[in-house]
């Protein structure tokens, strides 16, 4: 019989279902992977804005996390954090287990709304960062970690140095223009080695979700077996396809 994959998820919740931990669980889905998860926050959103947030205890995210590694996950995602005592409390967990952990270091939704605090943040580059295998940042993402704008490849080989000396072993930083037409993923390694990933931009105003449904299928091909270089190709191949679907899924909202 054929083993199915396991990944563990850690997200928030996003009541569009767009984004966050159900944005993961339908990459995890389509990749027919069993994915365990852990709950961060709840929030209140929709393609305007997050109206609300409500940040779970540190105890039952826990809980829920000593749950679903029971699973033995061959991979975990780490993408909404919200506070300190929630980054704190995932730490405490995962720092012992040697598993495999893809960060997506969510600090703002799409539609710039915050989502993780200052203490979260703190905790993610003192600690989080140091036991990540790969770090998935945007450019503002990078640039908030390691306090260095990024806007092309040379700023973003800059700040993917400053976040490897952090503990990171991979470095992603992700959406960097480099021609008309092409947007380019930056992959840097502790070892120095870079490996670019150009993609054509697809023509869409709304991208809510992108992210979190990358890091999660880089997360799932890894579980599957695949190595890092190919985990992100493929999981490139399937954001493109899921951005088109997103331009149908939200084309009549106003």
């Amino acid at each position: 019989m054929h083993k199915i994959a396991e990944v563990c998820i850690i997200a928030g919740s996003d009541s569009i279902g767009g984004a966050g931990l159900q944005a993961d669980l339908r990459v995890a889905a389509l990749l027919g992977c069993s994915a365990s998860n852990v709950v961060t926050c709840i929030t209140a959103q929709d393609l305007k804005g997050v109206h609300a947030i409500q940040h779970l205890s540190g105890e039952i995210v826990s809980k829920q996390l000593a749950c679903a590694l029971s699973r033995k996950p061959k991979t975990v995602k780490i993408g909404m954090l919200g506070n300190s005592e929630i980054a704190l409390a995932i730490y405490d967990i995962l720092k012992d287990t040697g598993i495999p952990i893809v960060l997506d270091p969510v600090l703002i939704s799409t539609s710039n709304s915050k989502l993780a605090d200052e203490g979260a943040i703190e905790v993610l580059l003192r600690k989080l960062l140091s036991i990540s295998y790969l770090v998935t940042p945007n450019l503002f993402e990078a640039g908030t970690l390691s306090g260095s704008k990024v806007f092309d490849s040379e700023s973003a080989k800059i700040a993917a140095s400053r976040i490897l000396e952090l503990g990171a072993k991979n470095v992603l930083v992700k959406g960097i223009h480099v021609k008309k037409g092409k947007i380019m993923d930056l992959l840097i390694s502790q070892e120095g080695t870079t490996t670019e990933f150009q993609n054509e931009v697809i023509g869409v105003n709304i991208t809510h979700g992108s992210g979190c449904r990358l890091s999660s299928a880089i997360a799932c091909y890894m579980s599957i077996g695949k190595s890092l270089r190919e985990s992100i190709h493929l999981a490139s191949d399937l954001l493109r396809n899921e951005i088109a679907r997103m331009k149908i899924l939200y084309s009549t909202d106003t």
